[in-house]
């Protein structure tokens, strides 16, 4: 990609952004996204976060430590209750906080 500056509108056709809002509906959406969050696995949203710091840091590779964050997301509780509410057609009830 290099540093082909792109539209709003590209951003979201290939993936780069999830969501577009208008300046009208700006701070709604921005309010519903981070509630959407909320509502996520907050083990997966620091494992996220960390991994998206290590790569602005330079990281090439997940060191130890953001392998074992990495890897937890797929031992731990919050995945055992987001795949039982999947298998059982619920809404989980993530308890990592």
């Amino acid at each position: 990609m290099g540093a082909k500056v792109i539209e709003a509108e590209e951003a979201v056709t290939v993936g780069l952004a999830t969501r577009l809002f208008g300046p009208e509906e700006l701070e709604r959406g921005t309010y519903g996204f981070a509630e959407e969050l909320c509502r996520l696995s907050q083990f997966t949203i620091r494992a996220v976060s960390a991994t998206v710091r290590a790569i602005n840091a330079g990281a090439q590779e997940a060191d130890p430590a953001l392998q074992a964050r990495i890897m937890g997301g797929f031992e731990g509780e919050d995945y055992l209750e987001g795949r039982a509410a999947f298998l059982e057609k619920r809404k989980p009830k993530f308890t990592y906080r």
